[in-house]
């Protein structure tokens, strides 16, 4: 079987072709293509049958996937009068797995199973497809809905391949606002240690060349002076090898201790205020040159997402090439932001025009593999007063403009947070009881563990 082989098996098929031929016709043979072992129809629990679930070396669930029969009048759509008429199908719907719809079960579904390992969901039609992402309780789209043509069958299989070859990448995060002020450094410091607490290998970059993240862990940047830049020559010259020892060794793993007995472990890799400015110059005689510059982040993390389950970068207000650099690299984006109407104002901005222009760029790119990243995962009012009634009026009328995820955990301002900084700890480290690191643990479980499937 070969892809030529594929393509043609499709043009066979009939435009009504029900869902049993057209896994039987065609869907069976991607993953003879693909080489991997699966099962028809397994039950992954009770009532909840995919179509299918593909298998590692280890017989560990990697891929579930969901069919539909074919629709004529879907296949008659074009460009994005295909992508609206999908998306209002009930076929499409109970694929992804709509819950308006009674008695059905999706992707959603099964890939919210807490038993069922699998980290990516397909959905297929022969019209239609459509990759999903399974970061713990968190499911992102992959991709856009794709109409099932000649040329976008090669790119399925592409995906495929990448993806299956590569389920255990880390989820790279930004947590970003063009406004300062707004706990983007101490969000990003209490929500990896939440996350390291809870077991998983978690990596903080600092990118910000105010390296305020670098200090707050108890580094000392000046002792890092360059040694991006070495990373980032070694990249430029593809001496992959190279490059991976130098990121190695410029990573630092801290320990934190919890009382007698807990210790817990956060990879940080620091930041150099005037490394960081160099390469955040795109001329003068100060710059850092190199090709590609909007993908280098994302192309040097590359070496090893797969040593962490989560990375999360710190980044400056400034939309400079720093932050693009952060954005390219991004799976994710966290909005912090407090009441304030001008950082509002940048908060939506960074979701309807930010966001979208840095997916159009990443698209054009081509760096790695075809993702529609980064996506916007909501916005955290952080470091906030008590909001009367007027004020949260105010706030909710102004958001409601906007398609945006508001997370329903507020951090408010406590002394804790302060005091911890004093001490070079997460405060969910140093008052692991208090009540930021409540709110901080209950933040985390929301965006991360909550069994959400991300829409926009």
């Amino acid at each position: 079987m070969n892809i030529e082989t594929l393509v043609e098996k499709w043009f066979n098929l009939n435009p009504k072709e029900s869902e049993a031929n057209l896994n039987a016709k065609f869907t069976n043979h991607i993953w003879d293509l693909l080489g991997y072992h699966f099962n028809v129809t397994p039950n992954i629990s009770p009532g909840m049958k995919p179509d299918y679930v593909l298998f590692d070396e280890n017989n560990f669930p990697l891929l579930v996937v969901e069919t539909k029969k074919r629709n004529p009048e879907l296949a008659a759509q074009e460009g994005i009068n295909f992508i609206e008429a999908c998306e209002q199908h009930n076929y499409y719907k109970q694929a992804w797995g709509c819950p308006s719809l009674p008695n059905n079960n999706g992707i959603f579904q099964y890939l919210s199973v807490i038993d069922n390992p699998a980290k990516y969901g397909l959905i297929f039609n022969g019209d239609f497809w459509q990759l999903f992402r399974k970061v713990d309780g968190l499911i992102v789209p992959l991709t856009e809905v794709q109409k099932v043509t000649a040329e976008t069958l090669p790119r399925l299989i592409k995906q495929l391949q990448h993806y299956l070859q590569n389920p255990n990448k880390g989820f790279i995060v930004s947590m970003w606002n063009r406004k300062g002020g707004v706990s983007k450094t101490t969000n990003t410091i209490n929500i990896a240690a939440v996350l390291s607490a809870m077991g998983k290998k978690v990596l903080i970059a600092d990118f910000d060349p105010q390296t305020d993240l670098t200090r707050s862990l108890g580094l000392i940047p000046e002792k890092y002076t360059n040694k991006l830049l070495n990373c980032l020559d070694s990249l430029q010259k593809d001496e992959a090898e190279e490059t991976k020892i130098q990121l190695q060794d410029l990573i630092q793993k801290q320990q934190f201790d919890i009382g007698k007995t807990g210790k817990y472990f956060i990879d940080i890799l620091p930041g150099h205020k005037e490394t960081l400015e160099k390469f955040s110059e795109n001329e003068g005689d100060n710059a850092y040159q190199m090709t590609n510059k909007p993908t280098a982040i994302k192309r040097l993390l590359s070496y090893i997402a797969q040593d962490y389950d989560y990375i999360f970068l710190d980044t400056s207000p400034k939309a400079d090439m720093l932050t693009v650099c952060s954005l390219f690299a991004a799976d994710g984006v966290i909005i912090p932001s407090d009441y304030d109407p001008e950082t509002l104002r940048h908060a939506c901005h960074i979701n309807i025009d930010t966001i979208p222009k840095i997916r159009s760029q990443r698209d054009q790119k081509k760096s790695l593999i075809d993702d529609n990243y980064p996506r916007v995962l909501g916005l955290v009012f952080s470091n906030c007063p008590d909001m009367g009634v007027k004020l949260k009026k105010q706030v909710k009328d102004y958001l409601a403009k906007f398609s945006l995820n508001i997370y329903q955990t507020e951090l408010r301002h406590y002394q804790a947070t302060v005091l911890a900084k004093f001490h070079r700890k997460p405060v969910v480290f140093h008052s692991p009881k208090s009540e930021i690191s409540k709110q901080y643990i209950a933040l985390t479980k929301e965006i991360f563990f909550s069994n959400r499937l991300l829409t926009a």
